[in-house]
């Protein structure tokens, strides 16, 4: 039986339908932090259970509740639960031996560096030369508009 401390560690997160849904929503989750153990997700389930490595990491997953994410061309909303009493509903074993958690772990890190990999470097650096006005968004600009500040 999972203590109290254990099962703040899981959520449930759910809504995919297709392949593409079930990636873009495991790289939302992983980008909350290190994911240490995955049970579910597999044909015909449209949820899986994830633990983190801290449970700071599982509050920033249940942060996500309500998102929209982009997969496979469209949108979809994710759904994310703490893991509480469905643990034993869903008849999943919580049990994550030292192995498991490594792995998962190693997993999580590689798909974040091929991400990061994968990203140009202007993505990644302002460039040194533009100035603060340069760099206005939208709210910027027009914020300098109404309060009459000086700038482009």
């Amino acid at each position: 039986r999972a203590t109290a401390d254990d099962l703040s560690h899981w959520v449930v997160a759910y809504g995919f339908r297709t392949q593409a849904q079930h990636a873009a929503l495991v790289r939302r989750m992983e980008s909350c932090g290190d994911v240490t153990a995955r049970r579910g997700g597999g044909t015909g389930d449209n949820w899986m259970a994830l633990r983190f490595e801290s449970r700071l990491s599982a509050h920033k997953a249940l942060c996500a509740d309500g998102a929209l994410i982009c997969a496979g061309g469209g949108q979809m909303v994710v759904g994310v639960a703490p893991l509480d009493g469905l643990a034993t509903d869903l008849g999943l074993d919580l049990s994550v031996g030292p192995e498991e958690a490594e792995r998962e772990r190693r997993k999580s890190l590689a798909r974040r560096h091929d991400e990061l990999s994968a990203s140009r470097e202007e993505d990644l650096l302002l460039l040194a030369d533009q100035d603060e006005s340069q760099g206005k968004g939208i709210c910027g600009r027009i914020l300098s508009w109404f309060f009459m500040w000086d700038g482009p």
